[in-house]
């Protein structure tokens, strides 16, 4: 209960003992009837409690539970039993923290636990200058794995689908992962809560016209993070070769820059050649995709280098995997770069694939180098054997 600004000394007890009630204290959400728990001040503090809680229980179920990366050992101790030692530990001084909020009176909203998280209205997407129900589509299937990699071609410009691809992206590539390194039971546990947000997320866009989503701005896309290796290997060839030194953010910028002029130079010659006449999207496709080769000269040509590529990780994959070297489900990583660009072919013609396109691009160079190499072995026969003939007349 709250009068005049202050608040009671037995709702603020109820707030503190949300906390130690394992789970019971939910059932202050339900209550309607005492008003030292049925007012805003308990009920924030006891969804934070239940969210400190829940992620107490996921911790125990993932690491101990279903013992999940039991088998990697550091100085002896199983690294399940590290993580869930540090989590329990931070999760632990997480309870303190908020007990201590709570004695002194503070009210906070659950999403102020998080700092990256976000709520924002939803803007019109595709430019027809309102919101309509198209709009709110491409949001809810930009959270679907591999659909909304699809979605995210034709709107990658859009900053709301991109946050939320970029979300998705992160979560499927780290579940997928850990499905393949043999931790289903984790795997299958990650994608309900997953699944949870997206539906809790959609609903919210349908109901209320807002969104939630998880800014992890922070962390690079693809693009960014090939950019950033290659500033990152610049700057130290400056430093080490005594070089001009550069600061690396300079470098960075120079290099997002490039490979930015780069794809609009190679997207004007692309203009002047002609579409491929087959369905576009075999160029994706593994294996099959290499007909597509003869048509290099199209405007294409970048896309079915990338494909090219794609087909030849698989071939490596299979081999690999054949030979019990690696999992066969490795294959799995491959639709992210199948699904996630294949839309790209109509809004980015010239569109290089990060790591992808750099293999080839690694091929090319090493070419290079041997005709070169061999150009100069050439020559340089040719002036001995020049030499030789002048020293005989």
């Amino acid at each position: 209960m709250i009068e005049g600004g202050q608040i009671h000394q037995k709702t603020i007890n109820n707030a503190i003992s949300s906390y130690l009630m394992l789970f019971i204290s939910a059932s202050f959400l339900l209550n309607k009837d005492n008003e030292y728990i049925n007012n805003s001040f308990v009920k924030s503090h006891t969804k934070v409690a239940f969210l400190i809680h829940l992620s107490f229980l996921v911790t125990y179920v993932i690491f101990i539970s279903f013992a999940f990366l039991k088998d990697v050992s550091i100085l002896n101790y199983s690294l399940s039993h590290i993580l869930a030692s540090a989590l329990f530990t931070l999760l632990f001084i997480t309870l303190l923290y908020w007990i201590y909020r709570a004695s002194q009176s503070q009210v906070f909203k659950i999403w102020d636990i998080f700092s990256i998280t976000k709520r924002e209205k939803i803007i019109d997407i595709d430019n027809n200058q309102t919101l309509d129900e198209k709009d709110k589509l491409t949001l809810i299937l930009s959270y679907i794995p591999f659909i909304g990699y699809f979605v995210f071609g034709q709107y990658h410009t859009n900053s709301s689908v991109k946050n939320i691809v970029h979300l998705n992206l992160h979560v499927s590539i780290i579940i997928a992962l850990i499905y393949i390194f043999g931790y289903s039971n984790v795997s299958l546990l990650l994608s309900l809560f997953y699944i949870i947000f997206a539906v809790f997320s959609s609903i919210n866009i349908i109901a209320n016209e807002t969104l939630i989503w998880i800014n992890l701005s922070f962390i690079p896309n693809p693009e960014q993070k090939i950019t950033l290796i290659k500033s990152y290997f610049k700057y130290l060839v400056n430093y080490f070769w005594k070089k001009e030194f550069l600061w690396i953010n300079a470098i960075k910028d120079t290099q997002f820059e490039k490979r930015k002029q780069e794809e609009i130079f190679n997207a004007k010659i692309l203009e002047e050649k002609k579409d491929v006449k087959f369905p576009k999207f075999l160029i994706y496709i593994p294996i099959i995709n290499l007909f597509t080769l003869k048509f290099l000269n199209s405007k294409q040509r970048f896309h079915i280098i990338n494909g090219a590529i794609i087909t030849l990780l698989f071939i490596i994959i299979s081999l690999l995997s054949y030979f019990y070297i690696i999992p066969s489900n490795f294959i799995i990583l491959l639709l992210f770069p199948i699904t996630f660009w294949i839309w790209y072919i109509t809004s980015r013609p010239a569109y290089k694939m990060p790591f992808v396109y750099e293999i080839y691009e690694t091929f090319v160079k090493i070419k290079n180098l041997f005709s070169k190499s061999k150009a100069e072995i050439k020559q340089r026969k040719a002036e001995e054997h020049s030499e030789m003939l002048q020293v005989k007349k």
